[in-house]
């Protein structure tokens, strides 16, 4: 995706009204085109395998199959697809074990109004992923934004190497991010 381009979207949830509330939300960035919907997992690994699309915006509890099982398999057909994973009641630790399985937005339902847009177009965090950030990991953060390396970063702020690793770790935890791109692209300070 280029910062102009069209983000096609496929939007999964077994419940219809979700489905349509989340199409009509994404109806009002001119960015966004849903290019399917599905009502269940397998649906939604036909819909990535024939339209290939940049984000799968797909439901925690779907009827059949749990939709991080779907979004862990449409991923293996489309590595480079972007999954929001949308929950309302998951565990605290939920989103670490989602992450780690290729999620790269867990977004509470409740939220989906203010932070769905900017999770598809990328042009802020979603709402669960602002948090409060400390001083050192936000110097960290702003370092990496600005194109420092880690021993740059080290240097500058009297780190140890392990120290800066440790704080970048952090940050892609808490932000939601899996990289130094993804930060810089989310970063909002």
């Amino acid at each position: 995706m280029t910062p102009n381009s069209v983000v096609r979207v496929v939007v999964v949830d077994d419940d219809p009204l979700a489905r349509r509330a989340v199409t009509d939300l994404l109806a009002f960035s001119e960015r966004v085109h849903v290019v399917a919907e599905a009502h269940n997992a397998a649906t939604a690994v036909d819909a990535v395998r024939l339209h290939r699309p940049d984000v799968l915006i797909i439901d925690l509890t779907l009827r059949g199959q749990h939709g991080l099982r779907a979004a862990v398999d449409a991923r293996q057909l489309h590595p480079e697809l972007l999954v929001i994973l949308l929950t309302s009641d998951a565990p605290a630790d939920f989103a670490d074990r989602a992450r780690a399985l290729g999620v790269a937005v867990v977004l509470d339902k409740a939220d989906v109004v203010d932070g769905l847009l900017p999770a598809v177009t990328g042009a802020a965090p979603p709402a669960r992923t602002r948090l409060v950030l400390s001083e050192r990991e936000q110097a960290v953060a702003e370092l990496i934004v600005a194109g420092l390396s880690n021993a740059d970063i080290s240097a500058r702020l009297g780190l140890s190497l392990n120290s800066v690793k440790t704080y970048t770790s952090r940050l892609y935890r808490k932000i939601g991010v899996s990289n130094r791109v993804q930060l810089t692209r989310l970063w909002r300070p």
